[in-house]
């Protein structure tokens, strides 16, 4: 898996596309560095993560999910996953996942939340 995850403040928020199609490292901790190391790029806040090109999500990536949803929260932040595909949107209701993580599907965006003409971090 290349990481080549862009992110941006847009909003208030902490906006990071996920521009793999498979979300479930081998060793979820790269991906808790990656988005802990953006996060603190681009300040504190709540966090978008936009989900438009994963087409896969594994047990790992859910916990690393849930583990950024708490680390969030005990901040007072929020993590919203946004643009999940149909297929990737029933791992999180089959996990129950839907309860405790706000997830959103496709084309059910963030209100207020400009992806477009932001100035972009990456990481490679």
């Amino acid at each position: 898996m290349g990481f080549r995850w862009q992110a941006s403040r847009e909003g208030g928020r902490a906006v990071i596309r996920v521009p793999d199609k498979h979300f479930d490292p081998e060793d979820g901790q790269p991906v808790g560095q990656l988005v802990s190391g953006l996060v603190n790029e681009l300040g504190r806040g709540d966090v978008v993560l936009d989900f438009e090109e994963v087409e896969f999500v594994g047990s790992l990536g859910l916990a690393t999910l849930v583990a950024l949803h708490k680390h969030l929260r005990t901040a007072g932040h929020r993590l919203t996953v946004v643009n999940v595909r149909p297929r990737v949107y029933e791992a999180f209701a089959l996990t129950r996942l839907t309860a405790l993580l706000d997830v959103r599907q496709k084309d059910a965006l963030l209100p207020a939340c400009d992806f477009g003409g932001a100035p972009a971090v990456g990481l490679a």
